[in-house]
């Protein structure tokens, strides 16, 4: 599958969820739609700009798009309880970044051992772990777009110069919204199963009542 088609893929099926009223099931019910618009629309027209840093051997190029991204990630999680949960979201960041960036390092060696495709595993465990580490979709979006970045810094490091880290580019948003797409479905069935469980709990409770001793 060529670069960019996924994403494609699943922001449209994002879309049609928040226009037909699930906005809450994908994390984005409490999101301003004029700003997710506006974001949107910048990352699309800043996608063709870029800029490359080089660390010695190490060399990362920076594309516009995923910039604005960042900080729209910095915006997501900004407020009183950003004191609270900056260094936490941070640290989760890192971690599923180098996690993320050893898998990929490892799948380019000997892509023989993968659970579904070298290109999907990875993304689909940062989604996993980002699921881990926290419950609000706002702090899911946080660290799965800074850890997106770490991995791809890892990655060029893990390389050794051989590789040159691309932060934005199509395969680069195609892993994003795959693990995004992993950690609201993992949350999802959790909440599901968390409801059931609370009205069998319920049910059960009356009918002990109800029940004749």
């Amino acid at each position: 599958m060529n670069p960019g088609y996924m994403t494609l893929w699943i922001v449209m099926i994002l879309l049609i969820l928040i226009a037909t009223g699930w906005s809450e099931w994908v994390g984005a019910a409490a999101v301003n739609k004029r700003k997710l618009t506006i974001i949107a629309a910048g990352c699309i027209v800043l996608q063709p700009l870029q800029h490359m840093t080089a660390f010695g051997a190490i060399s990362v190029e920076w594309h516009a798009s995923a910039v604005l991204l960042m900080l729209a990630a910095l915006s997501a999680v900004h407020g009183q309880s950003l004191a609270e949960s900056k260094w936490y979201l941070l640290l989760c960041a890192l971690l599923t970044g180098v996690i993320w960036g050893c898998l990929q390092k490892m799948y380019l060696a000997d892509p023989v051992f993968y659970w579904l495709d070298p290109r999907w595993d990875a993304p689909l465990l940062g989604g996993l772990l980002a699921a881990a580490f926290s419950s609000k979709a706002k702090h899911q979006f946080a660290v799965l777009v800074f850890s997106a970045v770490f991995a791809e810094i890892n990655f060029a490091v893990l390389s050794g110069g051989r590789y040159i880290g691309a932060v934005g580019e199509l395969a680069w948003w195609d892993g994003l919204w795959i693990a995004f797409a992993a950690v609201r479905i993992i949350s999802l069935s959790f909440a599901i199963l968390r409801s059931i469980m609370e009205n069998l709990a319920v049910f059960f409770m009356k009918n002990k009542r109800s029940s004749p001793e």
